[in-house]
């Protein structure tokens, strides 16, 4: 997930709170801390917050690399999609959302 948080970073203004909104779901390692921290994201106040700063145009672009780390290929199981990584695609859209006129 590296790569995908500096690219995150490399499009984002300093101060920016989506990048440690982001780390914070990919990183936390109880899921229940991460449903917990997900269900604050999605208050109104702090989608706008979220998404400040950003272009709905950008935030398509995070989606689309957010998208081709979400499925995640195992040799026992032939693909299956990161929770946290669906959180973070479920994420996006609402910022998305919050943007679009």
């Amino acid at each position: 997930y590296a790569n995908f948080i500096e690219s995150i970073d490399r499009v984002s203004k300093p101060g920016s709170i989506l990048l440690s909104a982001i780390s914070s779901i990919l990183f936390t390692p109880s899921i229940t801390d991460v449903m917990a921290n997900y269900e604050t994201y999605l208050t109104e106040g702090v989608l706008y917050t979220l998404a400040e700063g950003y272009t709905i145009e950008t935030l398509r672009n995070i989606r689309v690399s957010a998208s081709s780390l979400a499925v995640i290929n195992d040799k026992e199981i032939s693909s299956h999609i990161s929770y946290q990584m669906l959180l973070i695609l479920k994420l996006i859209d609402e910022l998305i959302y919050t943007l679009e006129p």
